[in-house]
């Protein structure tokens, strides 16, 4: 494979060791986002990595640039997935592997990621020098009982060998005001994820979608915390009428997001 195919953290590793606003990215929205970081980080042929079931986009972000969608499929566990990681050992090694799109919490089966699980994803993709893109869109979701844990906050290496993907959007109700950020630590991947954006075309943002992403996070905390209690109760309530109308129905066990996964 040309050493120009992938790219390759170098002395960033060292360097970099806080955040930087110089690392944030603005666009239009996640999935626009991703189709164009994919555009930046592959070739036609190339295959990306996805943890199935999971979000529909990424098929079509990776369909339209020409790539392979590259099933990891979790393992199902009496409604608990997990991933599988001997599987994906052997999927990273792929010669053409070169992105996981890591749905981090994970939609549609409501996996709050923990730190163990996220370490072991990233060692196996670093050492098969795959990049992690993670969609964290669904970040500020979490069930009482969790946490969520970013995966470039998990040390230098994780940081500057992922880009992250985040957004107001789903947490705050403002997907119509069109913002997305992107954290990107190494500066010579941002380069190249920036200039995708406006080959795209999906570099210019709203500015209303700008004051309102300022206002939800520096005022919005209160809300989100009665937000994520409410979403956790209509859960236990779809848990309830499950068991006592539809019982041979199974709900999975949720950890993060507002969408329940039910098994018919």
């Amino acid at each position: 494979m040309p050493s120009t195919r992938r790219w390759r953290a170098g002395s960033s590793v060292a360097t970099v060791s806080r955040s930087s606003r110089e690392w944030v990215l603005c666009t239009t929205g996640v999935v626009h986002t991703i189709s164009a970081i994919l555009r930046a980080l592959t070739k036609p042929g190339d295959k990306v990595i996805v943890q199935t079931p999971v979000y529909n986009c990424f098929f079509s972000s990776i369909r339209n640039m020409e790539c392979e969608a590259f099933e990891n499929p979790l393992i199902n566990r009496d409604g608990y997935f997990e991933m599988d990681f001997e599987d994906l050992e052997r999927k990273a090694a792929e010669p053409d592997a070169c992105v996981l799109l890591l749905c981090n919490p994970h939609n549609p089966v409501g996996r709050s990621w923990s730190e163990e699980e996220l370490r072991r994803l990233g060692e196996i993709c670093f050492r098969h020098d795959v990049t992690v893109i993670s969609d964290e869109i669904h970040c500020d979701l979490v069930h009482p009982g969790h946490k969520h844990c970013a995966f470039a906050a998990l040390g230098s290496e994780f940081n500057v060998r992922s880009i992250t993907c985040n957004s107001a959007s789903k947490t705050f109700n403002i997907a119509g005001l069109q913002l997305a950020n992107i954290v990107i630590a190494d500066p010579d991947l941002r380069a190249r994820v920036d200039r995708a954006l406006n080959v795209h075309e999906v570099s210019n943002v709203n500015p209303l979608g700008v004051e309102a992403t300022i206002a939800a996070y520096n005022e919005g905390e209160p809300w989100l915390e009665e937000l994520n209690a409410y979403v956790h109760e209509n859960y236990l309530t779809v848990a309830d009428f499950l068991a006592h109308e539809l019982s041979h129905l199974h709900l999975i066990d949720q950890e993060a997001t507002y969408l329940a996964w039910i098994d018919c």
